[in-house]
């Protein structure tokens, strides 16, 4: 009998070890997914805000004042920008050809364009701030690029068979807004509410980034938020003041 108890005892010691080392181990490899997700996240939102800051500074490149350098964004059912055109210019002082099949003479001009477009891709749970899991819309921004030859100043837009994908992307925004500033900081609009692409001297920029691993328990960093707010190259010549 007394052995029977001690085999008893050693199988339960035995047990409770192996549980204790198997919890160990759990927490471990969750904590190594969730130490690489959050690098993940981190690096990616950094990189894209400074794909974002470059198109911005870039925007209305070599061309004059007075001149629209973009088209008002759009905006889908969720309050996300949906897609923004917006373009530069490029003076070929040696010739210039492009995968777009515009070819452009010594001298010429050549129009830059960009397009972003904010594409759904798949739903996540998440919590909210009362911590409750909530289905949420993952997004992916598409950045377009094309060229369209410049006469007198006019170029068209390009048909939808020219534009190329670029290589700039991220697959897991949970928001994206591209908003018109003016000068004091307000909103860029007309009076029926429509974008006043002529008064918008800054364009501020926000998006957020989810992991691309959820996990349960919650990740450490559940969701990053990136801002910015940049001068938009100058519309027009400001008035001289008379002395």
């Amino acid at each position: 009998m007394i052995s029977i108890f001690d085999h008893l005892s050693s199988i339960i010691i035995g047990s409770a070890v192996i549980l204790i080392l198997m919890v160990a181990q759990h927490r471990s490899s969750h904590a190594s997914v969730e130490q690489v997700a959050t690098h993940s996240v981190k690096a990616k939102t950094l990189v894209f805000g400074h794909w974002i800051e470059r198109d911005i500074l870039d925007l209305g490149k070599n061309l004059g004042r007075n001149r629209f350098r973009f088209k008002p964004p759009t905006t889908d059912s969720l309050g996300n920008t949906s897609t923004f055109h917006f373009y530069s210019d490029s003076t070929c002082v040696s010739g210039c050809s492009f995968p777009s099949g515009v070819n452009v003479a010594v001298g010429d001009t050549a129009r830059l364009h960009t397009r972003y477009r904010l594409v759904p891709t798949e739903r996540a749970n998440l919590r909210d701030a009362s911590g409750q899991r909530v289905s949420r819309q993952l997004m992916k921004l598409e950045r377009d690029v094309s060229e369209t030859y410049v006469n007198n100043g006019v170029a068209p837009d390009p048909i939808e068979t020219k534009w190329r994908a670029d290589r700039w992307t991220i697959g897991t925004l949970s928001s994206f807004n591209i908003e018109m500033l003016e000068r004091d900081g307000r909103p860029a609009r007309h009076s029926d509410g429509t974008v006043n692409v002529e008064s918008g001297d800054y364009i501020f920029v926000k998006f957020s980034v989810v992991p691309e691993w959820i996990l349960d328990p919650e990740n450490y960093i559940r969701e990053i938020y990136w801002s910015t707010t940049l001068k938009v190259r100058p519309y027009w010549e400001p008035p001289k003041v008379s002395t």
